[in-house]
């Protein structure tokens, strides 16, 4: 009964469906700022223990086939607590930090495999899961679904955070640089180290930053299904290359193309050595 009730309300018009597949810290976070959203009709929760404090928008679900779904977030972190404090402590930089999760969050995405690949072609995926590039270029590749990584969003927030104006950035998530047209490498890594260093302290003080990225998320989501043309960060490629973070243009739940950016040679330097991290 609760099944078919459900069905229904996903074919009410201008409504969307959401399924967010981990339920941590910041799986929570993005459930909070969509269920804010007029548009956003059901936000259904799998995670591999049921939540007990599911109100509101928000339904758990085991077989995600049983319900239509617009669009996909995965916001899995595998990483246990305990460890992930370690790592924070020890590892010199963001970068470095989330190739880290890697070992510990490619085996959990590598279940979902098959429930993906059962999705309709035009459930849009958008991935959160550390490392955001890695984890979205092996997405991309095993499912025919679009699939758009998260990270570069917070990249560009923090960089306007720290430069005070509106920045570009490009390259990889907690590996980018902005595009400001500055003259030295040194200037560049100067602003990307400087960042890295406030977050790992903000980390290694609070343990997450899970509210500012369910923030970030909530306005980043709102940006793509909105009927005004904006720019936004994520990872992803028109092409069958490599994903990477660079600005695109979206509107109505689609993207419109890459914003046009000028690097200067110093920039396609940089950018040609951060890629080779792929």
């Amino acid at each position: 009964m609760l099944e078919t009730v459900l069905l229904a309300l996903a074919d009410l018009p201008g409504k969307m469906d959401i399924l967010i597949i981990g339920y941590g810290r910041v799986g929570q976070e993005i459930a909070k700022n969509l269920e804010k959203i007029k548009s956003v009709n059901k936000i259904f929760i799998k995670n591999l223990i049921k939540p007990k404090d599911l109100t509101g928008k928000k339904v758990f679900i085991e077989d995600i086939s049983s319900v239509k779904i617009d669009y996909v977030i995965i916001a899995i972190s595998a990483v246990p607590y305990n460890k992930w404090i370690t790592l924070i402590n020890e590892e010199k930089d963001l970068y470095s930090l989330i190739e880290k999760e890697l070992s510990y969050n490619l085996p959990q995405i590598k279940k979902l495999e098959n429930e993906l690949s059962r999705l309709p072609e035009k459930t849009k995926i958008i991935n959160v899961t550390n490392p955001s590039d890695a984890i979205t270029n092996y997405l991309k590749n095993k499912i025919k679904n679009k699939v758009i990584g998260f990270g570069g969003e917070l990249d560009a927030f923090r960089y306007e955070k720290e430069t005070k104006k509106h920045t570009l950035c490009i390259g990889l998530h907690n590996k980018s640089m902005p595009i400001l047209n500055l003259k030295s490498k040194e200037e560049i890594e100067k602003i990307s180290s400087k960042i890295s260093d406030k977050v790992l302290i903000q980390l290694r003080k609070e343990g997450m930053t899970h509210k500012i990225t369910g923030k970030i998320f909530g306005e980043f989501f709102k940006k793509i299904i909105s009927n005004k043309k904006s720019i936004i960060h994520f990872c992803y490629s028109l092409n069958e290359k490599p994903s990477f973070t660079k600005p695109f243009y979206v509107r109505n739940g689609e993207i419109q193309g890459e914003v046009p950016l000028i690097l200067n040679d110093i920039e396609k330097k940089m950018l040609e050595k951060i890629l080779k991290l792929l």
